[in-house]
């Protein structure tokens, strides 16, 4: 049987998942800044994201250390991490390049967009695998 997405999340290929969480991150940013009239992404900027998403990436192996607590405890442990990461990193950037006037603003936007994206669509894809196993069990049956 097929290991749960959260399996594969947390215990996956780290390459792979930064891979998906910097695409989808990218097209997210890329939607809300073309619908705000920003058109001015710099590669600096990706670099940065792509640092912030290998963070996040590695800030997922706090599920290992914490098995025995509940799925949302660690997920909001988790956002935690990973916000407080975004606004430490975007503190440190700020010694060596000058920041956009909102840049907090759009690091906590981030957080707030990517993650939920994340956390619905892994427990939708877990949920339909459920559903097609249990199908499959009940025609066994």
């Amino acid at each position: 049987m097929k290991k749960s997405i959260f399996y594969q999340l947390i215990y996956g290929n780290r390459i792979i998942l930064v891979c998906i969480l910097f695409t989808v991150a990218t097209m997210l940013d890329l939607i809300l800044s073309v619908m705000a009239g920003v058109y001015e992404d710099t590669y600096a900027h990706l670099a940065n994201r792509f640092i912030l998403c290998v963070l996040a990436s590695f800030g997922l192996l706090v599920f290992r250390y914490f098995p025995k607590l509940p799925l949302m405890v660690v997920f909001c442990f988790h956002f935690f991490i990973a916000l407080a990461t975004q606004l430490i990193h975007t503190w440190l950037i700020g010694f060596f390049v000058e920041l956009h006037p909102d840049a907090y603003f759009y690091a906590i936007r981030t957080i707030f967009i990517i993650y939920p994206v994340v956390v619905i669509g892994s427990l939708m894809i877990d949920l339909f695998q459920t559903m097609r196993a249990n199908r499959i069990l009940k025609k066994l049956k």
